[in-house]
């Protein structure tokens, strides 16, 4: 027996770990899948990266059988890669419009908020400004009594 060797039930799969597309400019679109092994032991789950991948050309026509991912049965729908494609741009725009508004509202947010310091600062100085001649004022006015 080997050491700390265990019997029990385990469950298996294969799964993909990331997923690659590449959208060249000028070159057919394509993904790629990699892969690993997952193991499940009472409690334990163990994953294995293996070298395994899976690759596809991008083919406009080709249709993909659609296959529920909590049952892992086929739906009888089917996609084409087109649809696939059109998918992932549509959600790309959506992503960087998303970014691009938040970096346009923390710059505009940013600008305001120099704009307030450059006013408050501009206030602040006014005032030492007003104070400054109400006390030049107020020692002229002293001076001229004192002289009287």
């Amino acid at each position: 027996m080997n050491y700390r060797q265990q019997t029990g039930e385990a469950t298996s799969w294969r799964r993909a770990r990331s997923v690659m597309i590449s959208n060249e400019l000028d070159l057919t679109p394509s993904i790629s899948y990699q892969e690993e092994d997952v193991v499940t032991v009472g409690e334990q789950q163990f994953k294995t990266q293996i070298m395994s991948s899976v690759w596809a050309s991008f083919d406009p026509t080709a249709e993909i059988p659609l296959v529920d991912p909590d049952t892992g049965l086929a739906t009888g729908e089917t996609r084409t890669h087109k649809d696939f494609y059109v998918l992932l741009h549509s959600l790309y725009i959506q992503q960087a419009n998303a970014r691009d508004d938040a970096a346009t509202a923390a710059a505009l947010a940013t600008q305001q908020a120099a704009q307030l310091a450059a006013d408050k600062a501009a206030a602040a100085a006014q005032i030492a400004a007003d104070n400054a001649a109400d006390l030049a004022a107020a020692a002229a006015d002293a001076a001229a009594v004192a002289a009287a």
